[in-house]
């Protein structure tokens, strides 16, 4: 790839934050705040506004219905570290040096959307769902407040007094506190939200649809699948974090998407 080809690859991923940073010649800035949401291992075709017949997602799908909706998106790399790495800097994974979960770190020389926007005057903060983009891995530079507390969720007290007694290990590193519920995050990006004033950059991620699939309680008879469950639970706190934003003063461009898909079985 020559110079030109990597710079419009960068534009293009890095477009929305410049045009709101970009506000300093404007009389207008294109908008004020900026939610950035990502679903952990989300398959479009499982949320009801791509078609999917059950009703899974219909925050998501009031979203997508007064917004912009692509019909074809794509994952550089079905692994959350990388994925988001790729989408907070506008680098492909060789070129960010991210190539998997848990041995790989962002370094400090790559820029990134947080980076740019806190130099720009944004309060910046992410509340982060699971272990593999914990701030240990680089992805919470340019965050002011960056919270990956999986230690204190309910989800960690859940398996420490159950199957998982014993601490297991993902990738040479202890998961017993590996992540939280979308109703701790949702819980934790209010409390930031909270009599905020001036612009805000807040990143609000959901792992949720991640294996193993474990609904919330009272979600699971709802489904036939446990993995739409819970997507359907996520979702239904995200609407929570929605209508904040929504009676918050100013103008919030909100962006939703997954870090990548699942396979459910497709390819055997």
């Amino acid at each position: 790839m020559n110079r030109r080809e990597h710079l419009r690859q960068r534009v293009r991923v890095l477009v929305l934050g410049l045009t709101l940073v970009a506000a300093a010649g404007c009389a207008k800035p294109a908008a004020d705040n900026l939610l950035f949401i990502s679903f952990d291992t989300t398959r479009a075709d499982r949320l009801s506004v791509y078609g999917y017949p059950r009703v899974t997602s219909p925050n998501i799908d009031a979203l997508a219905k007064r917004g912009a909706l692509f019909a074809r998106a794509y994952s550089h790399v079905p692994s959350t570290l990388p994925a988001h790495s790729t989408m907070f800097t506008g680098l492909l994974p060789p070129q960010h040096g991210v190539r998997c979960n848990g041995k790989f770190r962002l370094a400090a020389a790559r820029e990134t959307l947080a980076e740019i926007l806190a130099r720009a005057g944004f309060d910046t903060a992410a509340v982060v769902g699971a272990f593999p983009i914990a701030a240990r891995f680089g992805i919470a530079q340019g965050f002011q407040t960056y919270d990956d507390d999986f230690a204190s969720s309910a989800v960690t007290a859940k398996r420490r007094k159950g199957r998982m007694d014993d601490p297991g290990f993902w990738i040479g590193h202890e998961f017993v506190d590996f992540e939280r519920g979308a109703d701790e995050v949702t819980d934790r990006a209010l409390a930031w939200l909270e009599g905020r004033k001036g612009r805000w950059f807040l990143f609000a991620h959901y792992f949720d649809p991640h294996w193993p699939y474990e609904p919330a309680e009272g979600w699971g008879a709802m489904y036939d699948s446990p993995y739409d469950a819970e997507i359907a639970y996520a979702d239904a706190h995200l609407g929570r974090l929605l209508d904040k934003v929504a009676a918050m003063p100013g103008r919030t461009v909100v962006v939703f998407t997954a870090d990548h898909g699942e396979g459910l079985g497709d390819h055997g």
